[in-house]
């Protein structure tokens, strides 16, 4: 049978080795639940991030959206009072300018006429000042002007023939609402800006409609305001409509597009799924999928997403104010800026690790080596002791275990040294013993050999002289009268004849005394001479 031996490992290598995998072990446990927690953690931070950037973005656009809600109450008292004459588009001029200057959030304050005039005061994106005029003395031509320190006319920058206020649809939704209310987002007129405008219907004491009250926000402002609350390393702030267009975003991208039609070219809104930024189109399209359509959400919701590569904790939670607006503010963070710290405490959880992992190895070879001293001592002991050779083994251990085995090996190699000691005397005794009976023994073996040899020759003996001896047994018939015997077959034999047949028996001639006395009385054969 083939045998096939096993491989062995030392006992030192062992403990070792024991001692590295619990170790290791013990810290790759560690780190996966610190890791765990850490994920645990990050969540739930981002969670309470993601509360309080709600929270500053709805308290901040609550704020901001009530500027101009309150400056078109401000404006259209100021007209039913007669401070502000809806005819007079200079002083109207003059009165809004002064408004967007003392509110810096607005874009601008305008008025639209029932009968077809307009006249307002807007900022510019480099901080200068325009007014937008469409004076019914000249033409209806919506005229856009440059407005110098004194708020003078200078020089015009756009003009859009044929404007009519009442075709709006920001004044369209004021006059249908019947109050204070949003427009909805558009381009504006001058093809150079997007926003949306609160706007308030304005009757004389009559409830004669007069016109319409707007002060305008850039979109693009919104997104300046979310790019300055976004705190750094938190991911991304966006608003969206319920159409799913984009409002604004913490990331400096375009809410328009061109669409060419024929010659002209116009501008039209983005989509948040076209959006340049690959968060927000994934978030959109994902809501797209998640909910069909984004008018079902009706309550805030929480979500992960991966979006190249990168993990994200979203929210997406809607805003309204009184006035009808209706938006969607989403809120993606980063996991790997949360998790950050929890990568730095897992790395230094990793590299405590490792130098305890090292100090444990050299300890380790150190306590095994302590250990194992003693143990090799004795396997050396009873190596010598397999060989006949007798050593007492240094019991200076510090363990109390192994300085117990040293002692009752030592205390055994003594009893079996004299255990030996002892047999080695009886064994020469016996055998002195035994040597002695061994030629008692011998002689007797020679006698009983000499009595089996003469006992054999002498059967053999009587063996060849049975094979010569042949006997005759039985009845014999004879004659009683010529002394021949009869045969089985019936016929008659001389005695001598018979005898020397059936035997090994030879007769010679001879005569006993009576007869020689009978036949031959002159002869005294038998008698002494």
């Amino acid at each position: 049978m083939l045998h096939i031996e096993e491989k062995k490992i030392s006992f030192g290598t062992t403990l070792i080795l024991m001692f590295v995998i619990l170790i290791v072990v013990t810290t790759s446990l560690i780190g996966y639940i610190s890791f765990r927690n850490g994920q645990q953690a990050a969540k739930k931070l981002a969670n309470q991030m993601q509360n309080s950037i709600q929270s500053s973005v709805e308290n901040a656009l609550n704020d901001f959206l009530a500027k101009p809600q309150a400056l078109n109450q401000i404006n259209a008292d100021a007209i039913r009072s007669g401070l502000v004459d809806p005819r007079d588009l200079t002083s109207q001029r003059t009165h809004f300018l002064n408004q967007i200057q003392a509110f810096d959030s607005v874009t601008t304050c305008a008025f639209g006429s029932e009968i077809g005039e307009f006249t307002g005061a807007g900022r510019r994106s480099d901080g200068s000042f325009e007014s937008g005029i469409v004076d019914k003395s000249l033409n209806n031509d919506y005229r856009v002007y440059l407005l110098n320190e004194q708020g003078e006319l200078t020089e015009i920058v756009t003009v859009v023939p044929d404007y009519q206020p009442q075709e709006r649809s920001w004044y369209q939704v004021a006059v249908e609402a019947n109050g204070p209310t949003w427009s909805p987002i558009y381009v504006w007129a001058t093809q150079s800006n997007i926003g949306i405008s609160a706007v308030l219907p304005v009757y004389n004491n009559t409830r004669e409609l007069l016109g319409v009250q707007l002060s305008s926000l850039s979109l693009e402002y919104i997104g300046q305001f979310l790019q300055n609350i976004r705190t750094i390393n938190t991911g991304q702030i966006f608003i969206l409509e319920r159409t799913g267009l984009l409002v604004a975003s913490s990331v400096s991208e375009p809410l328009l597009h061109e669409k060419r039609s024929g010659s002209e070219v116009l501008l039209e809104r983005v989509s948040a799924m076209d959006s340049t930024s690959p968060l927000i189109s994934e978030t959109a399209n994902y809501l797209n999928r998640q909910f069909t359509n984004i008018d079902q959400i009706s309550s805030k919701q929480q979500m992960e997403l991966e979006v190249e590569g990168q993990r994200y904790f979203l929210s997406v939670t809607p805003f309204a104010d009184e006035y009808g607006l209706d938006w969607l503010i989403g809120i993606a963070i980063s996991e790997s800026n949360l998790m950050g710290a929890v990568e730095a405490n897992t790395r230094a959880t990793i590299l405590v690790s490792l130098i305890i992992l090292a100090g444990t190895l050299i300890l380790g070879i150190v306590i095994t080596r302590k250990i194992t001293h003693p143990i090799l001592q004795l396997n050396r002991a009873t190596q010598e002791m397999s060989l006949g050779r007798w050593e007492k083994i240094e019991n200076n251990t510090r363990f109390k275990e192994v300085r117990s085995l040293t002692n009752s090996f030592n205390q055994m190699a003594w009893q079996l040294s004299k255990t030996l000691e002892t047999l080695e005397h009886r064994v020469q005794e016996r055998t002195s013993e035994l040597t002695s009976v061994n030629k008692q023994l011998q002689v007797e073996i020679a006698e009983r050999k000499k009595t089996e040899t003469d006992r054999e020759r002498l059967i053999t003996e009587l063996q060849k002289a049975l094979e010569n001896v042949k006997t005759l047994s039985g009845f014999l018939p004879i004659c009683s009268h010529c002394k021949k015997i009869r045969d089985d077959d019936g016929k008659w034999h001389d005695v001598a004849d018979y005898v020397h047949d059936r035997s090994e028996a030879e007769f010679s001639h001879g005569i006993c005394p009576e007869c020689a006395q009978k036949y031959y009385p002159d002869f005294d054969i038998y008698s002494d001479k």
